[in-house]
């Protein structure tokens, strides 16, 4: 017992200082364990099997496909609305909203549903995140004091009063006492966590705004002042052509940046958008969006001329195809050649949007254009493709990580799908008459999220777990 103790209270000291990785420490209290024989090996290592440690991997699964569609902007652009710049609004409607969530949902569940939200939250407001993400854990464990299925300890209580012979408890008996926790918990750590979680956030929003931004790209290249978009109608000229045969660059000068198809469901709710970078061989169908760059006068008379409407959004919005600055070295192969005759979409699958050139932006008549070493590129192509540039071209330098930047990427048009399956997992975790076990619950949500593109690949699903916090 006081070898035990003594492992305990180190690891704690350990944990409150916060030097060394607290996974770290874990282990280390666990091989502890393991030398002075107090566990065995199978003892010590039952808790990876619990199932308990399963729903947090799929928690943190769940937790990242709500931020990559964009669900978690849009809820956090709700409160921001509700509270009406009002910071004490805002913390008084997160709390709220948290302890009702974590009401029905575990503690963990609650935090890892919120904290995309909350992060969101804290950018669009200039507020710290830690001055959030400390009462929402708070809120999230006073939440579970309101219902029965609230918190474990609740159940554990349920089961003991059963076994001794006395009445189950009903599902809000605890009710009373988590609203006056809740309320006292509001007063407490309203200015606690003013005083104590208080920094400078203007350094790490400066830190962020000298990154190269897409949005920014796109403005500095004047991409969006010369873009136009348009839908190919049933009627239309283009439809059923390839862009070879309409031959759009050499008759208009324009260039055709991607082609994009929006495939709805049955319920209008639903859609799905494929993305496909313009070349040669892109068939065109009635119902295509083409983005062009170049003249608007001149975009206007090739839609009258191939009987193209005007589309309803006039937004390049990035989503599988991405674009991102590349240098050319002295090295570079492509130094001294057109881009036409350089092979950079035959070798790499990309297009060129824009060239800069000292303090020059050249976005018309690229293909033409020779390339000169100290050249900046914009180019454009599906992520990982401008990524293998990055590891395969000699001489050509990519700025920045692409693969890392279309993480932060939103697949918006899967918010509303990414929204359903994160209310079917709550309704099979808090409705007693479907007979799915919460763990079950989560990992079918978390599969469900895959595999219905709400993440772009299993890879990404593996990036969102935050192994430390699991170990």
């Amino acid at each position: 017992m006081i070898i035990t103790i003594a492992i305990l209270a180190v690891a704690a000291v350990f944990f409150a200082m916060g030097k060394v990785r607290s996974d770290l420490v874990a282990l280390c209290a666990l091989v502890a364990l393991l030398l002075t024989g107090i566990l065995t090996p199978q003892e010590a290592l039952s808790g990876f099997a619990n199932p308990v440690v399963i729903m947090m991997v799929g928690l943190f699964v769940v937790g990242g496909a709500i931020v990559q569609t964009g669900l978690a902007k849009k809820a956090s652009g709700k409160l921001m609305t509700l509270a009406d710049g009002n910071e004490l609004r805002l913390f008084l409607l997160l709390m709220i909203v948290t302890a009702l969530i974590g009401a029905f949902v575990s503690n963990t569940g609650t935090v890892a549903l919120m904290m995309p939200i909350v992060v969101s939250l804290a950018q669009k407001g200039g507020i710290k995140a830690s001055r959030l993400l400390m009462p929402l854990a708070f809120a999230s464990s006073m939440g579970g004091m309101l219902t029965l299925i609230g918190t474990p300890p609740n159940l554990v209580i349920q089961e003991a009063l059963t076994e001794a012979g006395y009445e189950p408890l009903k599902f809000f008996s605890f009710l009373p006492v988590g609203i006056a926790c809740i309320i006292v918990g509001i007063v407490v750590l309203l200015p606690l966590s003013k005083r104590f979680l208080s920094g400078n956030e203007k350094k790490e929003n400066d830190k962020k705004s000298r990154r190269k931004t897409l949005s920014r790209l796109m403005e500095e290249y004047q991409l969006a002042e010369n873009l136009s978009v348009f839908t190919v109608a049933n009627e239309s000229l283009a439809a059923g052509k390839t862009l070879a045969e309409l031959n759009i660059h050499h008759r208009y000068g324009l260039t055709v940046l991607e082609v994009r198809r929006i495939k709805k469901s049955h319920t209008r709710i639903m859609k799905d958008v494929e993305q496909k970078l313009a070349g040669p061989d892109t068939l065109l169908t009635a119902g295509d969006i083409i983005y062009l760059s170049g003249n608007k006068e001149t975009a206007t008379r090739l839609a009258t001329d191939l009987k193209l409407t005007a589309a309803s959004s006039q937004n390049l919005t990035i989503y599988d195809i991405g674009i991102a600055e590349v240098v050319l070295m002295h090295s570079a192969r492509l130094c001294g050649k057109s881009i036409k005759d350089s092979g950079v979409r035959r070798m790499y699958n990309v297009n060129v949007l824009g060239v800069q050139r000292g303090g020059d932006y050249i976005t018309e008549n690229l293909a033409d254009l020779k390339l000169r070493e100290g050249d900046t590129l914009l180019i454009q192509g599906r992520w990982k493709n401008i990524a293998r540039i990055a590891n395969e071209a000699d001489g050509i330098v990519v700025i920045g990580q692409p693969l890392e930047e279309a993480a932060h990427v939103t697949l918006d048009y899967k918010a509303p799908l990414a929204a359903a399956i994160m209310l079917l997992m709550i309704a099979m975790m808090v409705f007693d008459f479907i007979p799915v076990a919460p763990v079950t619950a989560v990992m079918i949500a978390g599969l469900l999220m895959v595999i219905t593109g709400c993440l772009r690949s299993v890879e990404a699903a593996y990036k969102t777990i935050n192994w430390e916090s699991i170990v």
